[in-house]
């Protein structure tokens, strides 16, 4: 990407997930899906273990770097982009931080074959509760929160 799309790319993904609206643009959505490189490519295992390079910690011990089936991620702004055939995975760069994982990652999600967005969806809490065994089960899963609206002009 060079440095005019990432610009463009932060002004559709600001709008996009600005949450004062219950719909987005399909077409600036749509323009989103074409600027950010898509990974065609389904890694199972990358290794990398550079023993001359690699880190020690206190101990001594030196650190392997491992990763399974990750994706080239795009830093636009203030965002990392991930971008899969069929999604677009938006993350805020402070969602590292596992208390915020809810409010700063979306996913649009689209149509492969027609690149026409169908939701963005974003990370929620859910809550299982077993009264039984007097355990509460935590997870998150991807509930949608906006839906594209054809025509739309900008505000």
């Amino acid at each position: 990407m060079d440095m005019y799309s990432k610009l463009e790319a932060i002004e559709i993904v600001n709008d996009l997930v600005d949450m004062r609206s219950a719909f987005f643009d399909a077409a600036r959505a749509q323009r989103l899906i074409e600027l950010v490189p898509v990974d065609r490519k389904f890694r199972i295992i990358s290794i990398s273990m550079k023993s001359r390079e690699s880190t020690k910690n206190v101990q001594g011990e030196t650190k392997e770097d491992f990763s399974y089936n990750q994706s080239p991620v795009w830093h636009v702004g203030k965002y990392k982009i991930e971008h899969r055939p069929g999604s677009l995975n938006i993350t805020h760069i402070s969602a590292d931080d596992f208390r915020d994982r809810e409010k700063n990652r979306w996913c649009l999600t689209y149509n492969k074959t027609s690149k026409e967005p169908t939701a963005l969806k974003t990370l929620q809490k859910c809550e299982f509760v077993f009264p039984l065994i007097h355990r509460k089960f935590c997870f998150l899963r991807l509930q949608p929160v906006k839906t594209p609206a054809i025509g739309m002009t900008p505000s």
